[in-house]
């Protein structure tokens, strides 16, 4: 059991390292200009908070396919927006999802939901770091 211990240390230390949101790779996806990355962290929140229950309603209803669409477009905007542990988990809820595995769908969702809270907890940061970047990159992190 000490190389699980091992591990979990170390997943817990890469999941700290960076942050659930990567400012300067999405300024760099936004062409440099931080009023764009402005507008893509805007539109991922909207798209962090209404999709997660509508998911969940989902899940309880037994919608395999309306989940993983959901997870599908989270996934997405996730990627697009560099919220790497997002996009991974997303991920996999999507490939649960399409495979019906609904007990285990239900499980990824409610990780799921810890890292779009740790990503909208970070938002604000991510918003007054590109805030005092300007219009022309210089994000950094």
């Amino acid at each position: 059991m000490k190389g699980g211990s091992v591990n979990s240390a170390t997943n817990q230390h890469e999941n700290t390292a960076q942050p659930p949101l990567v400012v300067p790779e999405l300024v760099d996806r936004c062409m440099g200009s931080a009023s764009i990355a402005l507008l893509v962290i805007s539109k991922l929140e909207e798209q962090l908070r209404n999709d997660g229950p509508e998911m969940a309603r989902h899940a309880r209803a037994g919608d395999c396919a309306g989940l993983a669409r959901l997870a599908h477009a989270m996934k997405g905007a996730a990627g697009a927006s560099g919220a790497h542990e997002v996009h991974r988990r997303a991920a996999e809820l999507e490939a649960t999802a399409r495979a019906c595995q609904l007990e285990q769908a239900i499980t990824v969702l409610n990780a799921l939901g810890e890292d779009v809270a740790r990503c909208l907890a970070y938002l604000p940061s991510a918003r007054a770091t590109l805030q005092g970047a300007g219009t022309h990159g210089g994000a950094q992190q």
